[in-house]
């Protein structure tokens, strides 16, 4: 079908961008290269994790994608409706040189920040997501089978 061949297109891009982001030479320990998609296990939900030496000196083992099945993975395929998407798009090409925090604390809280964006922004898609359900099927009541996940 044509949108597995996008899916498959756009996670191999965000692959190949997640390696080019860890590959690349930072000018401190503290510059961000970029930031990876990661997941533990298939029952938690990713997260954003920003790469920096010491996470890759540290070993880049902790920075697997389970349910895609990858060692890296990035976001960088829509810059245009996900931020993370056009951070990644300027570090590709070096236009935040300076991008990076004073200290590791500083940097974490960073992505702490990020990250509980990203899951609010997801509660609130879940939740228009429902109502544009329940004004679709107002009139006429539809029998839905499936499992919600929050």
């Amino acid at each position: 079908a044509p949108e597995d061949v996008v899916a498959w297109a756009m996670i191999t891009y965000n692959k190949s961008v997640a390696k080019l982001l860890v590959d690349r030479p930072l000018q401190t320990k503290h510059t961000v290269a970029g930031i990876l998609k990661i997941q533990h296990e298939k029952s938690s939900p990713a997260e954003y994790k920003a790469v920096t030496q010491k996470v890759i000196t540290g070993g880049l083992g902790n920075c697997r994608h389970v349910s895609l099945d990858l060692d890296l993975y990035s976001h960088a395929t829509s810059p245009i409706r996900r931020f993370v998407d056009l951070l990644n798009q300027h570090a590709l090409y070096e236009t935040l040189r300076q991008w990076g925090a004073d200290n590791e604390k500083s940097l974490n809280g960073t992505m702490d920040t990020l990250n509980a964006s990203v899951k609010r922004i997801a509660r609130y898609h879940a939740t228009v997501d429902a109502m544009e359900l329940a004004y679709i099927t107002r009139k006429e009541p539809l029998l839905f089978s499936g499992k919600v996940e929050l």
